[in-house]
């Protein structure tokens, strides 16, 4: 199964998540980036337009200041000279060449042709001007140059008249322009708002398609396995039908639907297993046939159904946890529990019935620690201190798991806070001990409790009806040949501990 995923990534359930958010990311980023250059080119637009009417006032106010100095020149005001005028058409002629670069429409430009004309003809007669008013400067009294001196401002007069009469055709001009520029944009940012709707309508629809499918593939599933999960809890494994498999999904979640349908089918075929071999027991006990290989064969498959049995209560149980996150809405933890909760079943599965080092048993130990975690919160703490002398020996796999759950279950599972449980190996080199003990700082239990519950581990009717306690006591029994010890103890209020005490020598 890690082969599948290892080699089908682009069908795993957080690929898929991760596709759609840069999908949906990537589309925010076109749209912004679209509209921030739709908003910039007509920012552009409005500048341009504003800035025609602006220059085209600059001009006829520069014009007019103009005028007014060579008025106040011709009337001999001291304060005008004739530098400060030739600035003034410096400026003039500034502007109205950065008006002609405005290329409005043939009438725009032809005016503004005619004004660059009449301005030459207005600068030559200052020009004719300026030299007359020097000859009149050393001649005051010359009757010819003063009337060529007057006759010259009245030319340069009449041309200001003429220039100054086109303002208000090109003022006429640049409104038009901007009223159709205006038009324009109009239409333009209709049809934008037009086409960015119909693309955000389409990109929701497809979004929210995705999404519920994105969702579908991880609750529904989800929801099979915890309805069939209860069903083999009641006992009603007989009645299971396979979980149907999309052959087109290697997701985490069809594997760990197929992991499931595979471990019902070996519990099954295992079920089969005891009840040929439980007749064949009694067969051989009627003709009272003592034969080593078959009890031996009997005390692997009991060994087997045993574990078996714990696998539907634990997953059960986790997918309930997994299936509350799952509608909340969280498909990054959703996506990361079903991961550890598939190693974990492949864990139980390739490990059916076998033996398995005390340290692999702890290491699988911490991720269904790890699940806790995520449901209980902060809520519970759990604490390790291992002795790992003897972490080599050989137990049955998933025998603290139960023992950790009873701790939740009926210890610290109803605190809100400073639930404490407790993961602890240590070796006895006097009496060649390995001890396990699962402690919790929960409701305890009285003494009469204690006794009644190590009476229900030696019935053989609660071995063979309980899950929990009772089940690894079995197993352990069976799988050291009655040399596991069991020892609980108990105050009400306060503590509960389990020890598991196996022979082991160093």
């Amino acid at each position: 199964m890690a082969y599948l995923l290892k080699h089908s990534e682009k069908h795993t359930t957080q690929y898929r998540l991760t596709q759609y958010f840069f999908m949906v990311l990537s589309m925010g980023i076109l749209f912004s980036i679209c509209t921030l250059c739709f908003h910039l080119a007509t920012t552009k637009q409005y500048d341009i337009t504003i800035n025609q009417n602006f220059s085209l006032n600059q001009f006829y106010l520069q014009l007019g200041q103009t005028n007014t100095n060579i008025g106040l020149y011709w009337q001999n005001d001291m304060n005008v000279g004739e530098k400060g005028i030739l600035e003034d058409f410096e400026e003039l002629d500034s502007l109205l060449t950065e008006l002609g670069s405005r290329k409005i429409n043939r009438g725009y430009m032809r005016d503004i042709h005619d004004i660059s004309e009449l301005m030459k003809s207005y600068q030559n007669l200052f020009s004719t001007l300026s030299v007359q008013k020097n000859m009149l400067n050393k001649d005051p009294l010359n009757p010819n140059i003063l009337s060529e001196v007057n006759e010259t401002y009245s030319e340069i007069e009449e041309i200001f008249e003429i220039i100054y009469s086109d303002f208000n055709n090109l003022h006429m001009t640049m409104l038009e322009n901007a009223r159709q520029t205006q038009k324009t944009l109009y239409k333009k940012m209709f049809a934008y708002a037009m086409l960015l709707t119909v693309c955000l309508v389409l990109l929701l629809v497809t979004g929210l398609k995705r999404a519920k499918r994105l969702t579908n593939q991880i609750v529904q599933p989800i929801q099979n396995l915890t309805q069939s999960a209860e069903m083999i809890l009641d006992g009603k494994i007989d009645q299971f039908e396979r979980i149907p498999v999309l052959d087109r999904e290697n997701n985490e979640t069809m594997i760990l639907v197929k992991a499931f349908n595979t471990m019902i089918e070996q519990i099954q075929t295992y079920i089969k297993e005891i009840e040929e071999n439980a007749s064949a027991k009694v067969a051989l006990r009627e003709k009272e046939l003592e034969n080593l290989k078959i009890n031996n064969q009997l005390k692997s498959s009991e060994l087997k159904v045993l574990q078996m049995q714990i696998n539907p209560h634990f997953l059960f149980n986790t997918l309930n946890m997994i299936g509350q996150t799952a509608y909340m809405g969280d498909s990054e933890t959703t996506v990361f529990l079903l991961g550890k909760t598939a190693e974990l079943l492949r864990y139980s599965l390739d490990f059916m019935g076998k033996s398995v080092t005390l340290a692999r048993e702890l290491s699988m130990l911490g991720n269904y620690i790890y699940l806790q975690e995520q449901r209980f919160g902060e809520r519970i703490e759990f604490e390790f201190e291992l002795d790992e002398r003897f972490h080599q020996i050989q137990v049955p796999c998933l025998i603290l798991q139960p023992l950790v759950e009873n701790a939740i279950t009926h210890g610290v599972g109803s605190y809100t806070e400073n639930g404490i449980v407790q993961i602890k190996t240590s070796y006895d080199e006097e009496r060649e001990l390995g001890i396990i003990s699962i402690g919790d700082n929960g409701l305890g239990m009285s003494e009469e409790r204690v006794q009644e519950l190590m009476e229900e581990l030696h019935c053989q009717e609660v071995q063979t009806q309980k899950v929990g306690l009772a089940n690894v006591y079995m197993r352990l029994q069976i799988f050291y040949d009655q040399k596991a010890q069991f020892q609980i103890s108990s105050v009400p209020m306060e503590w509960t501990q389990i020890q598991i005490l196996l022979p082991y020598k160093l």
